[in-house]
């Protein structure tokens, strides 16, 4: 079984008044991408960028001018719309909708029923008039009833948007769920904490295209302390971070609040102080933009790194070196 939820390549995309119009970019142009199995990928990009309009050709609801989509899972794919549409009558009557046509009994369509709100947390429902929830409500019960088809890709639309804190929580935790659970999730958010607190990638669009997204971005446990730093556990590796109550899933380290040095410690992770230092070794070296590279570093993390042309001549970096990386606890960002 390959190991992607989705492969595309060579995808282009206009709207009807775009084509043929000269210097317009198109609503989606992706070259080639890989989206793999059992992950949370999350788009992120401004309005207009193409987050909606991918998740639409993904689904089926828009067809590409060209290009190939290949799902693995036999095309078991559901979107769950930014607004979702519930009809009217109960939610029960909402989530066995899909079902009408599948041949399966009543009895297995109401345990299907229970299962499923089980799982978005909204046992009990069954009952409710589903046009009467709240917004939060409504998107669950619409993840619920994608999940009745057995779809093993689901793809969200700004699951995140107008719903409170609460219930972005809840969804959180959901989207988490059914990952453990080796669903692919496939989703699209503005809202940066929620997109770095669920993904296990995230991809950045603009004017249709992936761009390049550098950001060192690393799940562990946070381990707060009443003093003014923190630490936060990624593995064997101890990240010293602001000391804030509460509870962090999340770090990211901006790659241009990284410095570089040539100076070997060896066996140090931590230096003197609080100063976060890790030592490794130096995987590529590539141009970002102008006057601009990204170091990828391997230090047991894999970390990347903004540095200008002329630091990287300065120091003569180049691949295979031995490197130190040093940032200081308040560039580490917790989510």
């Amino acid at each position: 079984m390959s190991k992607y939820a989705v492969t595309v390549r060579n995808l282009l995309y206009s709207y009807p008044g775009q084509k043929g119009s000269g210097p317009d970019e198109p609503a989606v142009n992706i070259k080639d991408l890989k989206l793999e199995q059992g992950k949370v990928t999350v788009f992120r990009g401004h309005n207009g960028s193409g987050k909606t309009t991918f998740l639409k050709i993904l689904a089926g609801l828009i067809q590409p001018d060209q290009g190939e989509i290949v799902h693995t899972s036999d095309r078991k794919t559901v979107l769950v719309q930014q607004e979702p549409y519930l009809f009217h009558g109960s939610v029960s009557q909402n989530l066995v909708w899909p079902l009408k046509f599948s041949g399966i009994g009543i009895k297995n369509r109401e345990s299907l029923v229970r299962e499923k709100l089980r799982l978005v947390g909204l046992e009990g429902f069954e009952k409710r008039k589903a046009r009467e929830l709240s917004g939060g409500e409504k998107k669950r019960i619409a993840i619920a009833r994608a999940l009745m088809t057995e779809a093993r890709t689901i793809l969200l639309d700004e699951p995140d948007a107008n719903v409170d804190s609460a219930t972005t929580q809840e969804l959180e935790k959901l989207i988490r769920t059914l990952s453990d659970q080796g669903m692919s999730i496939i989703l699209c958010s503005h809202q940066k904490s929620f997109a770095y607190r669920c993904s296990d990638r995230i991809i950045d669009l603009f004017q249709g295209s992936p761009v390049s997204h550098d950001e060192n971005i690393f799940k562990g446990q946070y381990r707060y302390s009443d003093g003014i730093y923190s630490d936060f556990a990624v593995g064997n590796h101890m990240i010293h971070c602001p000391g804030r109550q509460g509870e962090f899933s999340t770090i990211v380290i901006p790659p241009d609040n990284i410095s570089v040095s040539r100076e070997a410690e060896k066996g140090a992770i931590m230096g003197s102080g609080k100063e976060n230092r890790l030592q490794g070794t130096i995987l590529s070296v590539q141009a970002y933009k102008e006057g601009r590279f990204t170091v990828t570093v391997d230090c047991g993390l894999i970390m990347k790194v903004r540095m200008s042309s002329s630091l990287i001549s300065m120091l003569n970096l180049r691949e295979s070196d031995t490197v130190r990386l040093l940032f200081n606890p308040s560039s580490v960002r917790l989510y």
